[in-house]
């Protein structure tokens, strides 16, 4: 077999058919309303929307609550010029936010519009993509099409619209209900497709990079191990213990660092460092030695960290980070 990915697209109106007792000819769609854009100039008109909205060949409906006709036809009666997509669409899709009022809606008709570069948001998706709630509805959607627009790139489709439908068919036919394994006829391409999704590296790590990516985005490095901390333990000490000795080797051991590795010189262990500087550590010593013994359990003995022990890292890390910065300004620098 060859990417599963485009056995998953291969199979979409099977599985569509079977979740909705209907099939969805998203491509029969499609074709429509790229001849409506070559009437239109390429515009978005209500000509174009009307043929997104032909309920007697699909079920946009399934996709948010669409406002009513009459409203559409006023919005669109000129037509709303979309050469410039994906280009400026931090632009153009707020502005059709204030029309449709959810993303959902929006997502379809860019999706038919440009569906090189857009896909239709939905919830399976998003989980396999590893994009959650908690921004704005535009930022999240952006979000969405970017990792379907990098997956069309490297692994060979044509539009977004088909990574889109590929990834739908994966979660809802195959990893969710297992849809396709209950029908004979599928059970085997399914259990294939399962497969190559358990050994896809590169999907593996778009999702990782999405749901992290915020984090990192809002949280410092010693925030985020804080934030873990009820999570994962180990991760969590790890994190900090990373941060601990940044912080320490630049308060205490400035020089080496500096001359670190260009002009040649060994690393000194953290023991060595803070004995050294005792008396620039004053009290801080003993918490320093403490921290170090727990960052080395964190590397190499995880068990026996505790919540208390990893968040008593976490503080004398940033004790070291202030230091550091006091140092810093009494210089000068």
């Amino acid at each position: 077999m060859g990417d599963y990915l485009h056995e998953c697209l291969a199979l979409h109106r099977a599985v569509s058919e079977i979740r909705f007792e209907r099939a969805q000819p998203l491509d029969r769609v499609e074709q429509h309303v790229r001849a409506a854009l070559d009437r239109s100039a390429g515009k978005l008109t209500y000509e174009v929307l009307q043929t997104i909205l032909n309920r007697d060949v699909w079920k946009p409906d399934m996709f948010g609550f669409w406002p009513p006709i009459e409203d559409l036809k006023a919005e669109f009666g000129a037509g709303w010029e979309l050469r410039r997509l994906p280009k400026q669409e931090a632009k153009v899709i707020p502005k059709l936010l204030t029309v449709f009022r959810q993303i959902e809606p929006v997502s379809v008709v860019l999706r038919f519009a440009r569906p090189r570069d857009y896909g239709i948001v939905s919830a399976p998706v998003e989980k396999i993509l590893g994009i959650g709630p908690g921004r704005r509805q535009d930022d999240r959607y952006r979000q969405y099409v970017c990792s379907l627009r990098e997956l069309r790139d490297r692994r060979g489709f044509k539009t977004a619209a088909e990574v889109d439908m590929a990834l739908w068919t994966l979660q809802v036919g195959v990893l969710d209900s297992g849809l396709l394994k209950r029908h004979a006829d599928y059970d085997g391409q399914a259990r294939a497709i399962e497969q190559g999704f358990g050994a896809d590296i590169g999907l593996r790590q778009l999702r990782a990079r999405n749901l992290i990516k915020p984090l990192f985005d809002e949280l410092s490095k010693l925030q985020l191990a804080e934030a873990l901390l009820p999570t994962d333990l180990g991760i969590a000490g790890q994190i900090a213990g990373i941060e601990f000795e940044y912080w320490v080797r630049r308060w205490l051991d400035q020089d080496r660092v500096r001359r670190w590795p260009d002009q040649g010189g060994e690393w000194e262990g953290l023991y060595t460092i803070i004995r050294a500087s005792r008396d620039r550590c004053g009290g801080m010593h003993d918490r320093l030695q403490d921290a170090r013994e727990i960052r080395n359990d964190a590397v190499h003995d995880p068990d026996r960290l505790t919540p208390c022990r990893v968040q008593r890292l976490i503080k004398t890390a940033r004790s070291a980070r202030a230091s550091y910065h006091a140092q810093w300004l009494s210089h000068g620098r």
